[in-house]
Order: C-alpha cells, then structure tokens, then sequence
C-alpha cells in the first residue's frame, strides 16, 4: 500500500468553501480503481490534512499525474485551489 499525506492551508474566510470542495474532491478519489481509503482532517494548527491510501505508487501516479483524469478536473470543478494552499506532502510504502 502507497499512503501520501497531504497538508493545505486554509485562509480562516475560506473554511466553508474549503470543506466543500473537499468533500467533492475526496468522493471522486474513493471512486478510483485502486485508492483504498480517503480521508481528511483539520489538525490542531488549523492546516487541512488529506490522508490518502492507494494500492501502490504506480496507481498513486495515474490517478494523480493524468491531466485528464478525474482527479485533475475535480480539483477544477471544485475550486480547491481556490480556497487552500497545498503546502506539501508526505508519499511512502506502508511498513504494515
């Protein structure tokens, strides 16, 4: 399994959009063949945390990388970017 874990910050006037268009961006990832879970939090600092899990990080690189797929046009169609700044991410193989 192929776990990448994401941190964006939220401008405080964008909390509401931002959950918005993380919802519509995390309901698309779940439906992808090979990503195993999809999760998302606010952590203690304010910055929103996505926690994604794939099969392996050749499936990590198609979802993500294909400027036609379903990720790319969801992050467009929702706005994200719009309303958070992604700050960076962690990507590794599970140990267990």
């Amino acid at each position: 399994m192929f776990i990448v874990v994401s941190r964006w910050a939220v401008p405080s006037q964008h909390l509401e959009a931002i959950d918005h268009a993380g919802k519509q961006v995390r309901e698309v990832l779940r439906k992808q063949p090979g990503v195993l879970d999809v999760r998302g939090f606010r952590n203690e600092e304010g910055v929103f945390v996505a926690v994604v899990s794939y099969a392996d990080e050749a499936t990590y690189r198609r979802v993500i990388d294909d400027p036609q797929g379903a990720f790319v046009r969801a992050l467009e169609e929702s706005g994200l970017t719009q309303h958070a700044v992604w700050i960076g991410s962690e990507r590794g193989e599970a140990q267990d």
